[in-house]
């Protein structure tokens, strides 16, 4: 490798650290509610007879009903409910997500573009829900409720170390690439010389 390689080579490389840097200075600066709640039956949805396979039936059933709620806050009819409660607009919602998390219980993440709106969005969704839950019983009868709640917020930070090691990477795969153009170019122009 000659020097002007080398010193291309080098240059690309602190392009990219540079570039790295640059993605973790500039980071949109979001926030993440992070909601947890457990889901349960109410007491009037209970039998009279109240034996271990009730509860056992009791406790499977609202589990299932984890999966209608992450279904419920997938429908966009259900976000704008929950925009609506929290009085913002749709691009205060930059994305909402939900896992279910052991046995009844599940957490949603909320991201949102401040502190203020993530909390709004998070209180938001647990009225939301609990609405949701009140048509749902008129409807069927069953009645489910949701307990333990709770939510946190936190800003979204840059991951710092994955985003510079990705600008070396592409900044050294770049140089490379034209160090190996250069090679390429310089074999074809010394054939042509000797042939």
């Amino acid at each position: 490798m000659s020097s002007t390689q080398r010193l291309i080579f080098v240059i690309f490389v602190l392009l990219g650290l540079l570039g790295g840097l640059l993605t973790n200075y500039t980071w949109s600066k979001n926030y993440r509610a992070t909601v947890f709640f457990t889901v349960g039956i109410h007491a009037k949805s209970v039998p009279i007879v109240f034996d271990s396979k009730n509860l056992f039936n009791l406790s499977r059933e609202a589990d299932d009903f984890t999966s209608t709620i992450q279904g419920w806050l997938l429908f966009p009819k259900v976000q704008e409910k929950i925009i609506t409660t929290a009085k913002l607009i749709s691009s205060d919602l930059i994305s909402l997500r939900s896992k279910k998390q052991e046995r009844q219980n599940v957490i949603v993440f909320i991201t949102a573009p401040n502190k203020k709106t993530a909390e709004k969005l998070a209180s938001a969704t647990l009225k939301t829900l609990r609405k949701e839950m009140n048509d749902y019983a008129r409807k069927t009868k069953r009645t489910f409720i949701l307990s333990n709640d709770s939510w946190i917020i936190e800003p979204i930070l840059p991951n710092y170390l994955a985003n510079i090691l990705a600008g070396l990477l592409l900044g050294g795969f770049i140089g490379g690439l034209i160090i190996s153009y250069q090679r390429t170019v310089n074999s074809k122009n010394s054939y042509k010389v000797f042939h």
